[in-house]
């Protein structure tokens, strides 16, 4: 995960890496000073194993950090802060019975948004959560009843907004919404995609740098704004101004050339899911009393993941609750 600060440009990275003192996944970060990158600071970890890591760098150049990890029941989604007495014990800022994952973190203004998306019946949906220039986390709000995929979540100098990537109607779109006021608005759909690469909100005239994947395994680019004026009930909400098609458009302004995906053609598109109940699909959907229910999945995700990299996809579910190792070998080899 990469975050930069403007306007010195200073950049952080963060990452999921063995702990050599104990072999267990820790999360670290690192700064580039402009001639090579700081040694490597081990963040503060928590029971479970880090997932998937997202970082920013706040109006005074404090990194902040959002992951995944199990609170000892399920994933949840924590936050750590680097300050000058170094990184801050991980605040836990989901506390549900359902898992919640791949976080994307935003900051400006001593205002954090953190996007993830958590576990339903429906699959997973995009979440988000606003802390205040005060400190004060505000309640999650779901953002869309819909499942969606790799949220992305941005500042600009008129306001905030999540993206993610949705399937609808057998096809790929990247979809967003504004906060308003205490609200999010409604959710509109920017680009038929496979899914968002990078989004980041720069510059002061509320400009947005928007990358996603198309269909056909090539990157497409763009610039857009946030349009606080809105038109009727619709609100605020994110529009695309200007394409970066060319590469040498790209390179120019977005400072990178965007290549097609290599291999794309020969990869399949036709999978298996094999497993036990976890494959399978269980949820716990109450502790007290004991509640079980059916689900998906893994295989929602996961198709949903690799519809992302690969266009639409087909995965068949083999998992049987309760199966065992050796059961699972002779029903390979039966």
């Amino acid at each position: 995960s990469l975050a930069s600060r403007t306007p010195s440009g200073v950049i952080w990275i963060a990452w999921v890496a063995e702990d050599e003192s104990s072999a267990d996944a820790a999360i670290f970060a690192s700064r580039w000073t402009g001639t090579s990158w700081t040694p490597a600071e081990q963040l503060p970890g928590v029971a479970g194993t880090p997932m998937a890591p997202s970082i920013a760098v706040d109006g005074n150049g404090r990194p902040v950090v959002a992951w995944a990890a199990s609170d000892g029941a399920d994933a949840e989604i924590w936050v750590a802060t680097r300050g000058s007495s170094g990184w801050s014990s991980p605040r836990q800022i989901t506390n549900n019975e359902f898992p919640d994952i791949t976080p994307s973190i935003a900051a400006r203004a001593g205002r954090l948004l953190v996007a993830w998306v958590s576990f339903t019946k429906a699959g997973y949906v995009p979440v988000a959560r606003l802390r205040t220039s005060g400190g004060t986390w505000q309640p999650a709000r779901r953002l869309s009843p819909r499942p969606g995929s790799h949220p992305v979540a941005m500042f600009s100098s008129r306001g905030a907004a999540v993206l993610w990537g949705a399937s609808l109607a057998n096809r790929r779109v990247l979809r967003s919404t504004v906060r308003q006021g205490n609200t999010w608005g409604h959710v509109t759909n920017l680009a038929t995609a496979t899914g968002i690469r990078a989004a980041v909100g720069s510059g002061s005239d509320g400009r947005l740098a928007l990358a996603w994947g198309r269909p056909d395994g090539t990157l497409a680019a763009a610039e857009g704004e946030i349009d606080v004026a809105g038109t009727g009930s619709r609100g605020a909400f994110v529009r695309i101004t200007r394409s970066l098609s060319g590469p040498a458009q790209l390179q120019a302004n977005a400072a990178s050339v965007l290549e097609p995906q290599a291999g794309t053609g020969t990869v399949p598109h036709n999978y298996t899911a094999f497993g036990d109940s976890i494959t399978l699909g269980i949820v716990v959907l109450g502790r007290n009393p004991l509640v079980i229910d059916n689900t998906p999945g893994y295989v929602g995700p996961l198709r949903g993941m690799l519809d992302d990299v690969f266009g639409t996809v087909t995965i068949s579910n083999d998992g049987v609750g309760g199966e065992l190792t050796s059961e699972g070998v002779n029903r390979i080899s039966g």
